[in-house]
């Protein structure tokens, strides 16, 4: 299942891009996603960092996922490739046990727009699940199309 979200953001395009950078504020938008962040690594090279995270969402899984999964939460490691040149961030998901059954990429951008910019996200998340990978699908992109709003909507109170 492939997803797009674009928010407009009152700043320009190198403020917004600062924001999305600061630590402070990469753990508030994952508090306000209802998620726990943790830094396991963080590299420069070639003029580009890479991470890896482990990301808990604190809300309990459905039965049916909680059931398969064999945990009550969702935990996970994203990898990321950061471009501060370019404003561009790259992810990966890879969640334990399962990684070869769900495949989550994607990237992060701000596009400058004059005196403001669009944050945009896209990325496709595909369960290969039989019976149950179309409605994991769903809940994945039900659940991040509300925190990107409640992300951006943060973005903006902190930018003004």
């Amino acid at each position: 299942m492939k997803f797009a979200h674009k928010h407009n953001i009152p700043a320009s395009g190198r403020k917004a891009w600062e924001m999305t950078s600061n630590p402070d504020f990469i753990v508030a938008s994952y508090q306000k996603a209802n998620a726990t962040y943790k830094l396991l690594s963080s590299e420069e090279r070639d003029g580009k960092t890479y991470n890896r995270i482990l990301v808990t969402v604190n809300e309990s899984l459905p039965g049916f996922a909680a059931k398969f999964l064999g945990a009550a939460n969702l935990s996970y490691e994203q990898k990321e490739v950061v471009d501060n040149t370019t404003m561009q961030n790259h992810w990966e998901i890879i969640v334990p046990k399962i990684s070869s059954k769900v495949k989550a990429t994607g990237s992060f951008s701000i596009e400058e727009q004059g005196n403001t910019c669009v944050r945009l996200v896209e990325g496709e998340v595909k369960v290969s699940i039989p019976f149950i990978g179309g409605k994991i699908e769903k809940l994945i992109a039900k659940q991040l199309g509300a925190s990107q709003a409640d992300i951006a909507k943060l973005l903006t109170e902190r930018l003004q």
